[in-house]
Order: C-alpha cells, then sequence, then structure tokens
C-alpha cells in the first residue's frame, strides 16, 4: 500500500500565456527591502485606480529580486502583468514615460494628501491599506510611502526617460 506522503512531495501548477507586462526596477537597496517592495506595489495599485479612474482588477503586481552582478547586490522590481491573455491594452499605455509618470504622480497625490494623517494614522484604506495587504500591516507606513514615492517622482522627472526605474516590454509571462 502507498503511504499518503509517498504521492505528493510537491505540486507545482504552471501556466503559459502571451501578455502585456512592465518590469519595473525599484530604487531600493536596503537590507530590509519587503517593507518598500510592500509600499511601493501598494501605491503603484493606488497610482493605476487614480489614473483609470477605475479598479482594474486584471492587472496584477508581483515583485521578485535578481543579483545585479555588476553591482554584486540585489535588485528588486516589480512586475505589473495583465491576467487576460493577449493584453488589454491598459499596461501598453504606460510604456510611455509621461504616462507613467502620471501615474506616479497620481500615486503620489493620494498618499500625500490622504486625510488619515491629520487622524493620527499612518494609512488608511484611502490610500496604501487594501484587503490584499490586510495580513501584512505591520510593513505598511503613508508616511513611508509618501517619501519613497515622492523621491521616486522627483528622480524620475529629473531622469526624463526614467531608463532606471522602467523597462516597458511585452513579454511571455509565466505564472
Amino acid at each position: 500500500m502507498i503511504q499518503k506522503s509517498e504521492v505528493f512531495e510537491t505540486l507545482y501548477l504552471y501556466r503559459h500565456m502571451q501578455t502585456e507586462a512592465i518590469k519595473i526596477l525599484l530604487p531600493i537597496q536596503i537590507m530590509d527591502a519587503s517593507s518598500a517592495i510592500e509600499m511601493f506595489k501598494s501605491g503603484i495599485q493606488l497610482g493605476l485606480k487614480a489614473y483609470y479612474k477605475s479598479s482594474p482588477e486584471h492587472i496584477r503586481i508581483d515583485s521578485y529580486s535578481e543579483m545585479n552582478l555588476a553591482t554584486m547586490k540585489k535588485d528588486y522590481y516589480l512586475v505589473m502583468y495583465d491576467t487576460i491573455p493577449g493584453g488589454t491594452g491598459y499596461l501598453s499605455t504606460l510604456y510611455n514615460t509621461e504616462e507613467f509618470s502620471k501615474l506616479l504622480q497620481y500615486a503620489y497625490d493620494k498618499i500625500h494628501d490622504c486625510q488619515c494623517q491629520y487622524e493620527g494614522k499612518d494609512g488608511c484604506y484611502h490610500c496604501i491599506l487594501t484587503y490584499g495587504n490586510q495580513y501584512n500591516r505591520e510593513l505598511f507606513s503613508r508616511e513611508q510611502a509618501e517619501a519613497l514615492f515622492e523621491k521616486t517622482h522627483r528622480t524620475y522627472k529629473i531622469m526624463g526617460n526614467a531608463a532606471g526605474f522602467c523597462r516597458n516590454h511585452i513579454t511571455d509571462w509565466r505564472g
């Protein structure tokens, strides 16, 4: 008789599709990057909602890191991708760096102007908190997110083409 533990040790589900994606190099090179990554992810989602004046639920954002062999440090990325095969065109609009800059500005404005700061709170559902990040609340701070997005947007405007922040392409996304 086969024991239950002998049947499956690990099970991986795999889906392959062609879609739109944007790979964003985050401007962080810190030891404890998990908090900054989650705040960037939340801020980008907030910017998407403001930019499109809706909640594009078919756009997902995942994070990952890879070793930069030139600096011997980890580079941290967010990958925004469309879950609808072939893409919907939402992300292709953001390939234009001026449009992506608007999204960053919307995110910064929403975080900066949120009324929760005047109520003694450091984040709420109108700025960086969402149902999706409810189990990681200790990683979130409206004040820190504001500082991250202010620095990012200011640097993005200075760079003009944002070569260090955004690598735009349509790709095969496996997830």
